[in-house]
């Protein structure tokens, strides 16, 4: 089998976990560290995707700044001193896992494939927006799963009895 024979939906093993729009940080957090996840889908009732949720998202909650603005500080010349790597965590209150819901911080930019598309393709559009995983939707936008980089890579090895 080449590789444009691989299909997206052949490298993703078991269902990918998403959270709900009102899902508690706790819960958010909790998953992500019980799968091991580094990004996790949010979906609406209807399972369709309306954002994911990255590490990054997660710890700008606990930055003075919005990422906007250290994106535009690091713009400035001479400012030797970027508050964008500092975390906040003198605000923090156990309220907090319950009161942040996926809704206030996810990101509602990502890029997708169908389960039906190649890993060529997938791979192309990894490469062409610098993103390490895709949403895998199907036609009426219902989330299939996450297709990372790591899924294709292995998908080849396995193809090519690398790995089994």
């Amino acid at each position: 089998m080449h590789n444009e024979m691989i299909k997206v939906k052949d490298c993703i093993e078991g269902k990918s976990h998403a959270v709900k729009r009102g899902t508690p940080l706790k819960d958010i957090i909790r998953l992500l560290k019980e799968k091991e996840y580094s990004i996790l889908p949010v979906v609406n009732k209807d399972n369709r995707l309306v954002g994911k949720i990255t590490l990054e998202d997660i710890t700008s909650v606990f930055q003075p700044q919005s990422s906007h603005i250290n994106k535009l500080l690091e713009t400035v010349p001479y400012l030797d001193s970027i508050p964008h790597s500092r975390l906040d965590i003198e605000f923090i209150t156990p309220e907090m896992g319950i009161l942040v819901v996926a809704d206030e911080i996810m990101s509602t930019d990502y890029f997708s494939v169908s389960p039906e598309d190649s890993i060529v393709k997938a791979y192309s559009i990894m490469r062409k927006h610098s993103v390490g995983f895709l949403m895998v939707l199907n036609e009426d936008s219902v989330l299939y799963g996450v297709l990372g980089l790591f899924d294709i890579i292995y998908a080849i090895l396995r193809q090519k009895g690398v790995v089994e």
